[in-house]
């Protein structure tokens, strides 16, 4: 069970969906979505900065998926 319904997921895709280039990205491992990661730019004084974060489904824990995910990202 998880705490996010198919509305929450709806959401978080049209929020995904607004920016150009898109800082949100779907990882597909296999052509399976496995998770997701998003490079966020910060405003004002801390523009030269960005927050990353990122989710993978446990299934693909252990892979060196995100390892290999954040250097593209920030690339």
């Amino acid at each position: 069970m998880h705490p996010y319904t198919k509305e929450n997921g709806r959401n978080f895709i049209a929020i995904a969906n607004q920016s150009t280039p898109p800082h949100i990205l779907a990882i597909e491992v296999n052509g399976e979505a496995a998770g997701g990661i998003g490079l966020h730019p910060q405003p004002d004084i801390y523009r030269k900065n960005a927050e990353l974060g990122y989710w993978l489904a446990e299934p693909y824990w252990g892979n060196g998926i995100i390892s290999r995910a954040i250097p593209q990202m920030v690339e």
